[in-house]
């Protein structure tokens, strides 16, 4: 027992020395295009926080930033927060009912010390807030197996709200997520709903998460519709990164060619992301118009009548997503490439160029660890329906099978919503998926193993 808690100890310990070291070695962190309007900086420009989303990004991170005022100690702060929440995760899988706790311990420590989770600490975006929201929610979960108070409940229904509050794509993964969760839990759902069964604190419950979720919605809603700049919206920013330069775009602008409002947009290819926005600032202002009243509802018409094309998006985003080409902020890791490898593979190709005709096959080649996790994940969930004991132990992991496929699920639909800066969109799912399947995985394994935790 004391060997179990030292090692949670030092894995605790370790990632605080790490995130230090990280710190440390890249204090103020990288700028980049969208920091300042999180508010990164010492200019505390009032104008860029709305509590009602009429900002180019939305108030949980911004109101951070604005608060401290100081790059240096903005990065310190989601540096320590990133802590906080790690270092949490490893308390409540080590208090909780969940086996092989030294494992988990070792397991998640070494997913923190990953350069493609430190890389966002050094990063003035809200990459790392959402991921650290992320892993505050699931240490949440795992102590409601413990803990059924209304105060624990409470504390799940607020992170999940600042969480969906930050970003527009945490909210389209929560609903994608609820809507798995609410088939998964159907039976007892009803059960809950049922009139005898509804509380006073149930109903209380339900109020508060109704009330976040409508404010969470109009936030986001409002924040897509603010214009990025002078002449171009933001949702027609957004959707320009759909036919720009990603695999599938050729297919997505032979489409789009069609319609009369952006016949005077330069839809060949030639032209790159920040040549098609300036167009619709200047010569082609109907496809700014355009884009931004009618590309979700054409959009989604596409996809639906193009499923090849949509399965390659989200196959090959999930997969481009979790062998970066490149990382972001500076980051120091003590890990070792090897061991970084088994989450996250190693880049030799460019997706853009992936489906090129001018490709070669040295540069075509996709390093994925994350399908060999996928794999494990089915065969430990069908290790263990071989007893009576592992059904019933199967069904007590039933809430982190849910995450672990909702993850991926949710991941693959971001990348088809925006196909683009794959490792950026999917990184918070993909750790969400790693720590969720691990669990599963741990738990899994053969009777005599469990009997003997």
């Amino acid at each position: 027992m004391l060997t179990k808690g030292l090692i949670s100890v030092v894995c605790q310990i370790t990632i605080l020395l790490a995130a230090a070291v990280n710190y440390f070695s890249n204090p103020l962190g990288l700028q980049v295009g969208d920091s300042l309007a999180y508010g990164f900086g010492s200019d505390r420009n009032l104008n860029l926080l709305s509590p009602l989303g009429n900002s180019l990004r939305n108030w949980p991170v911004v109101s951070i930033n604005l608060l401290i005022g100081n790059s240096a100690l903005q990065i310190l702060m989601q540096t320590a927060f990133s802590v906080f929440a790690w270092v949490n995760l490893i308390r409540a899988y080590n208090k909780s009912d969940f086996l092989r706790k030294q494992e988990f311990s070792i397991v998640g420590t070494f997913l923190f010390l990953t350069s493609q989770n430190l890389t966002w600490n050094s990063t003035q975006l809200s990459e790392s807030y959402s991921i650290s929201f992320v892993i505050l929610i699931l240490s949440q979960i795992i102590k409601l197996k413990k803990h059924n108070s209304f105060l624990d409940y409470f504390l799940i229904i607020l992170l999940v709200y600042l969480w969906a509050s930050i970003h527009g794509r945490n909210l389209t993964s929560l609903v994608l997520l609820l809507i798995i969760l609410m088939i998964a839990y159907s039976t007892w759902l009803i059960r809950v709903l049922k009139f005898e069964k509804f509380t006073e604190r149930k109903l209380a419950l339900a109020l508060i998460a109704v009330s976040f979720a409508t404010h969470a919605i109009v936030v986001n809603s409002n924040q897509r519709n603010q214009e990025y700049e002078q002449g171009l919206g933001y949702k027609a920013l957004a959707y320009t990164y759909t036919f720009a330069s990603q695999p599938e775009a050729p297919t997505v602008r032979k489409e789009l060619s069609k319609i009369r409002e952006l016949e005077c947009l330069t839809l060949d290819g030639s032209a790159d992301l920040y040549a098609l926005t300036n167009e619709m600032k200047q010569g082609c202002k109907s496809a700014n118009i355009w884009l931004n009243e009618n590309f979700t509802r054409w959009y989604a018409g596409f996809l639906v009548s193009h499923p090849i094309v949509a399965s390659k998006m989200a196959i090959g985003g999930l997969l481009y997503g979790n062998q970066p080409s490149v990382l972001y902020g500076s980051t120091v890791s003590i890990l070792p490439s090897m061991a970084e490898e088994i989450f996250f593979g190693k880049s030799v190709s460019d997706p853009a160029k992936y489906h090129s005709e001018v490709s070669s096959t040295q540069d075509s080649k996709v390093n994925a660890p994350l399908l060999l996790w996928i794999i494990l994940l089915f065969a430990s969930i069908l290790a263990g329906y071989r007893g009576l004991d592992s059904m019933i132990l199967l069904s007590n992991l039933k809430l982190p099978i849910v995450i672990s496929f909702g993850s991926i699920l949710s991941a693959m639909l971001t990348v088809v919503i925006c196909p683009s800066e794959f490792f950026k969109l999917t990184i918070q799912m993909q750790i969400l998926f790693y720590l969720s399947s691990t669990i599963i995985i741990l738990n899994s394994l053969s009777e005599k193993k469990v009997n003997n935790d």
